[in-house]
């Protein structure tokens, strides 16, 4: 399986918890304009995210699911859908969390190359969020393998930064017009109804 399909299947499951307390009249009417298309350069205000945050999460979003034969997650916007979802439905923590997870990227890049995150390499940027991906995966594991009476829980591995990044990538991408009718190839109402129709016996 590709990992574009992978992550088509993923799509409508993997919003981080705590994402999903909005109201859904609320959060369609709010995401609009987003699912309409790309907005004109300059429209969207950026509220939870400074500019070297939004640049990090546009970077990395797009380096989750980059351009190929179609647009990526920065031709969609997701650092914009990343932002309002941060501003508007994340909890005081739940932004915390997500912030403090970019410093601690830019942090382990600085000390193991000595620059920030955004300066690093192109191989450089993909080794870290390969120790990323790694670290959620062996969390998963963990989480997974456990059963009442093991002894203590293990932290929730949907609560690392890794996940909550991925998680928003995926849904901002495929909540996209793009991420839905060209990538998934969907359509908003499918089907088509022909009235009249002549059926032939079998």
């Amino acid at each position: 399986m590709q990992r574009r399909d992978a992550l088509r299947v993923l799509a409508g499951a993997v919003i981080a918890p705590g994402f999903l307390r909005w109201e859904p009249e609320r959060f369609i009417a709010a995401l609009r304009p987003h699912l309409g298309g790309a907005p004109a350069a300059g429209d969207y205000q950026f509220r939870a995210l400074d500019e070297r945050q939004r640049a990090m999460v546009d970077e990395i979003s797009e380096m989750i699911i980059p351009a190929t034969d179609t647009p990526g997650a920065r031709a969609v916007h997701v650092d914009e859908f990343t932002d309002l979802i941060l501003a508007e439905w994340s909890s005081d923590k739940e932004r915390a969390d997500f912030l403090a997870g970019l410093a601690a990227l830019d942090a382990a890049s600085q000390a193991a190359y000595q620059v920030p995150f955004m300066s690093a390499t192109p191989a450089q940027r993909a080794e870290q969020l390969a120790r990323l991906d790694a670290e959620l995966t062996a969390a998963r594991t963990v989480s997974k393998a456990w059963k009442q009476g093991m002894g203590p829980k293990p932290p929730d591995h949907t609560k690392l930064f890794w996940h909550q990044i991925r998680s928003l990538t995926v849904t901002g991408y495929y909540t996209s017009e793009v991420g839905f009718t060209v990538e998934a190839r969907n359509v908003i109402i499918p089907g088509v109804w022909q009235a009249c129709t002549a059926v032939e016996a079998s």
